[in-house]
C-alpha cells in the first residue's frame, strides 16, 4: 500500500515540525456515486482500505473497497441500509422488514449533487419521488459510514476513542455554503468540529500520487494537472511541486480549480433519455408515471445494468454491447401508456442503433450507440481541460493524471490521451494504477500533512461592503456625511484578489470600529466577484457569498471597541476569526454563514 512517510509529523507554515495528539488518521472519501474509507495510525503509518461493508438491520457483509453511496429508508423514514446492500435489498425486495411495501421504500442516490449545484435545497426526492430531508439523508450517510469504520477498527486493534483525526473529500470546485452544509451533516452525524477536517479531492489524488513520482524522479519543479473524474463531477487541480533546503516537498497551486458536472452519470443521464425517447410520446409526463409506479424496476435498469457494463467497455472493440433487461412490469406500464409493445418502439427508433432481443427481454445497445452516449461528456472533459492548460500559469505542466472511479473508462482514458495529445503533444497523460482508491488514499497523508500544500489560488475576489472615507475619482459613487465627514457607502473593500495565491498560514485582517457606542452586535456583509479589480458591491459581477456576525462587548474607550476581522482563506475551509480590546488580544463569538449562487457555474 501506498504511503508518502513513516513518520507521523505535521509541518507548520514555518517549516517547524510538531506533533499531534490524534492516534488515528481516518479518510472517508464521499463520492457522488461510491464511498471509500482508508486509515493509518501512528504505530503503523501503512495506509489501509476498509475492505466491507455491513448492513445493520440484516447483518449481511459486502466484501468491497467502494460501496455505493446511496441510502434505503423504510416506509416510516427510519433508516434501514446503506450501500451494496441497500441497493441489492431495493431491487431484490430481499431483507426487507416491510417486503409487502416495497415500492414504498425510499431509496436514494447521486445525492450528494445537490451540493454542487443546489446545496440550499431543504429536502430531495426519494426514486418514488417522495421528499425527504437533505441534510438528515447526508447525517445518516455519514454517520453509518462512520459507525461501520470504527467497529472495523475495534476488531484489529485498540479502540480509537476520540483520538481520532477524521478527513472527509469535498470536491475543490465546491462553494464555501456546500462545504458549511457537509459540515453541519457532518456535527449531526456525530463528528466532532475539532477533529474534522475536509480534504480537496484533487489535492488528496495528487497526494497519494507522491510516491510515484519520487520514484520516478520527476518531483523536482514538477507541473502537473490531477483530473479527478468521479460519478457526479471531474475535479481538475493544477500544481507545481518543489523541494525546499530541507529535502522538504511543497505543494504550489497554479490555477484556481476548475470543473464541472461531467462525471459518470452524465452518461447514465443521456441513456435514460434516450429511453425515455424511445418509450414515450411525452417523455417527462410518462416518464414520472413510470418512475412513481415501478422505481425499483427503472433503477435497476439504468444504475445496475448500464452503470455496471459502461466501464467496462475497451475503446475500440466494436463487437462491444451492453445489454439492458426490461421488466415486465415496465413493459406492460410502456404498453398500457402508447398502445405499443417494446419491441416495436425499439424497431421504429431512428436517432440511435438500438436493439431488442424478445427471447432475453432486453435492450442491446452496439458500440456505436455507446460511444455516441460517451461523447458530449467526453466531449466537456477534454475541453475543461484544455481550457486549463491554456492558462498561462500551466506552460510548464507536462503531465496530466486521471483519477477517480469514472477514470477507469477505457473510453475516457483513450479520449482524454488522444484529444490532448494532439493539441499539447508535449504532455503525457497518465492514469494511476487503482485509481477509484487514490482519493481516500491520499486523504490520509493530508490529514497527516496539511501543511505540504504550501498555498492556493483563489477563484473569486473577495471583500466586504465597507463605508469608507470619500475620494473623488475612486469612491465616489455613494456619498454620504457621517458625524461632518464625508464618506463613500457600497464600497468593496478586498481581502483577498481573484487568481492571487493565498499562503498557508497567512490569513486576510480587517479592521473596523462599530457606527454607535451601545452596539453589540455586528453584521459583516462578504461579497465575491471574478473579477480582480471591483470597487463596488453593486458590481454586476458581485454577489453577496455571506454574513459574518460578530458580538460586541460593551467597552469604556472608543479605541477598544476596535474589530480586527481574520479570515484564512488557504484553508479547505475559510477561517473566521474576530478580536476585540486593548491589542486586539480578546476573541470574539463569531457565526459565519454562506449563501450559495449558481452563478458562476462552468459552462462550455
Amino acid at each position: 500500500t501506498l504511503y508518502y512517510s513513516q513518520k507521523m509529523e505535521v509541518y507548520t507554515a514555518d517549516g517547524t515540525t510538531t506533533t499531534t495528539d490524534f492516534t488515528h488518521f481516518i479518510s472517508i472519501d464521499f463520492g457522488t456515486s461510491g464511498c471509500g474509507v482508508s486509515f493509518s495510525t501512528k504505530q503503523n503509518p501503512e495506509i489501509k482500505q476498509v475492505t466491507f461493508w455491513e448492513s445493520e438491520s440484516s447483518g449481511v457483509k459486502h466484501f468491497s473497497v467502494k460501496c455505493p453511496t446511496v441510502v434505503l429508508l423504510d416506509p416510516f423514514g427510519e433508516f434501514e441500509s446503506f450501500g451494496s446492500i441497500a441497493k441489492l435489498s431495493y431491487e431484490k425486495k430481499s431483507g426487507l422488514k416491510y417486503p409487502d411495501r416495497a415500492d414504498d421504500y425510499l431509496y436514494f442516490q447521486q445525492f450528494k449533487m445537490h451540493l454542487y449545484d443546489n446545496p440550499d435545497a431543504k429536502e430531495i426526492k426519494a426514486m418514488n419521488e417522495k421528499p425527504f430531508s437533505f441534510i438528515k439523508i447526508l447525517a445518516l450517510s455519514l454517520q453509518y459510514i462512520k459507525d461501520c469504520t470504527i467497529k472495523e477498527l475495534r476488531k484489529n486493534f485498540e479502540n480509537p476513542g476520540r483520538k481520532v483525526q477524521w478527513i472527509i473529500t469535498v470536491p475543490a470546485i465546491w462553494s464555501p455554503a456546500a462545504k458549511q452544509i457537509m459540515r453541519k451533516a457532518a456535527n449531526e452525524a456525530g463528528f466532532d468540529d475539532k477533529s474534522l477536517v475536509f480534504a480537496l479531492e484533487p489535492e488528496a489524488a495528487a497526494l497519494a500520487c507522491l510516491q510515484d513520482l519520487i520514484n520516478t524522479k520527476q518531483v523536482e519543479k514538477a507541473s502537473y494537472l490531477v483530473v479527478d473524474c468521479g460519478g457526479g463531477t471531474v475535479d481538475i487541480a493544477a500544481h507545481k511541486m518543489s523541494i525546499d533546503e530541507g529535502k522538504k516537498i511543497f505543494i504550489e497551486e497554479l490555477v484556481p480549480p476548475h470543473g464541472g458536472n461531467y462525471g459518470g452519470f452524465a452518461v447514465n443521464e443521456r441513456f435514460q433519455s434516450m429511453l425515455q425517447d424511445i418509450f414515450f410520446t411525452q417523455p417527462k409526463k410518462d416518464f414520472q408515471t413510470i418512475i412513481k409506479k415501478h422505481p425499483r424496476q427503472w433503477m435497476k435498469m439504468i444504475w445496475t445494468d448500464f452503470e455496471e457494463s459502461k466501464c467496462v467497455i475497451s475503446s475500440g472493440d466494436k463487437e462491444a454491447t451492453i445489454i439492458v433487461h426490461v421488466h415486465k412490469l415496465i413493459r406492460q406500464e410502456v404498453k398500457n401508456i402508447t398502445g405499443k409493445d417494446i419491441k416495436t418502439l425499439v424497431e421504429a427508433y431512428k436517432k440511435q442503433e438500438v436493439h431488442w432481443d424478445e427471447g432475453e427481454d432486453c435492450i442491446v445497445l452496439p458500440y456505436s450507440t455507446i460511444c455516441d452516449l460517451f461523447n458530449p461528456t467526453l466531449a466537456n472533459i477534454v475541453a475543461l481541460i484544455r481550457s486549463v492548460l491554456s492558462q498561462p500559469s500551466c506552460d510548464s505542466v507536462k503531465l496530466v493524471l486521471l483519477v477517480g472511479g469514472f477514470a477507469e473508462s477505457s473510453l475516457l482514458f483513450s479520449e482524454v490521451k488522444e484529444s490532448i495529445g494532439q493539441s499539447h503533444s508535449y504532455i503525457d497523460v497518465k492514469r494511476v494504477p487503482n485509481p477509484v482508491l487514490t482519493v481516500a488514499t491520499g486523504a490520509v497523508i493530508f490529514g497527516l500533512k496539511k501543511e505540504i500544500i504550501k498555498s492556493r489560488v483563489m477563484k473569486h475576489s473577495v471583500g466586504v461592503e465597507a463605508t469608507v472615507e470619500f475620494s473623488a475619482g475612486e469612491y465616489d459613487k455613494y456619498p454620504k456625511v457621517l458625524g461632518g465627514e464625508k464618506f463613500c457607502e457600497k464600497a468593496f473593500w478586498p481581502l483577498v484578489t481573484a487568481n492571487c495565491s493565498v499562503y498557508t498560514g497567512v490569513p486576510s485582517e480587517y479592521y473596523f470600529r462599530p457606527l454607535t457606542e451601545d452596539q453589540q452586535v455586528c453584521i459583516v456583509s462578504i461579497y465575491e466577484s471574478p473579477k480582480e479589480d471591483v470597487k463596488y458591491i453593486t458590481d454586476d459581477s458581485c454577489h453577496l457569498m455571506g454574513t459574518i456576525e460578530i458580538k460586541i462587548p460593551k467597552r469604556t474607550s472608543d479605541q477598544s471597541r476596535e474589530v480586527k476581522l481574520v479570515i484564512d482563506f488557504s484553508r479547505t475551509e475559510y477561517v473566521v476569526l474576530a478580536f476585540s480590546g486593548l491589542g486586539n488580544t480578546e476573541e470574539l463569538t463569531v457565526k459565519p454563514t454562506f449563501i450559495h449562487t449558481n452563478k458562476y457555474l462552468p459552462t462550455f
